[in-house]
């Protein structure tokens, strides 16, 4: 019983709950990204994801949370307009 307690925390508990969801989705769309090349579009949505995970950091009240999230986004940008998929639409566009 994660979100529930008697100490009134519950609320920052669901929001540490919705970042670490939106973290997942984040990373499973990394993932596949980097396996199959789709989507095309995935930066957007790793904006969507990680912003959202941060959003929900900063509402948990967890700080150190929100920092490791920022990093993440920056890395999965990195990652992906590094990865072999985006290296070979560039070339196929050049």
């Amino acid at each position: 019983m994660f979100l529930r307690g008697n100490d009134g925390h519950e609320k920052a508990r669901a929001s540490r709950l919705v970042a670490l969801y939106h973290w997942a989705k984040g990373t499973e769309l990394l993932s596949v990204c980097m396996l199959r090349g789709e989507p095309g579009s995935v930066s957007t949505q790793l904006d969507q994801q990680f912003e959202g995970a941060r959003t929900a950091a900063l509402n948990s009240g967890d700080p150190s949370l929100e920092v490791i999230l920022s990093w993440l986004h920056v890395g999965a940008r990195k990652m992906v307009a590094g990865s072999l998929w985006a290296v070979a639409r560039a070339v196929t566009r050049g």
